[in-house]
């Protein structure tokens, strides 16, 4: 399988996903579905509620999750590949 093959199996709704913890209820973008493609992803931008993709998900940091602020609708995302392709961007909508 290539890498954008193994990637398209999750689908754009399956990137990210933004909506409350259930711990304790504050909004998250959680990446696990990113962080489970182990070898795939180069790198993540993406930014909330608008297009302008400042801000870096790392998929060998280990986190599962940022915080985002309570008011926020949809992320921004575009992943690129580890063969340097770029999927997206794409707007994931808040759950």
């Amino acid at each position: 399988d290539t890498a954008r093959q193994q990637w398209e199996q999750f689908g754009k709704d399956g990137w990210v996903r933004l909506m409350p913890s259930p711990s304790d209820g504050s909004l998250k973008i959680y990446f696990t579905n990113l962080a489970v493609i182990d070898g795939v992803i180069r790198r993540v931008r993406y930014s909330v509620d608008s297009e302008e993709l400042d801000r870096r998900w790392d998929p060998e940091s280990g986190d599962f999750y940022h915080d985002a602020p309570a008011e926020a609708r949809y992320v921004y995302v575009e992943v690129e590949l580890i063969d340097g392709s770029k999927l997206g961007p794409h707007r994931v909508n808040r759950r």
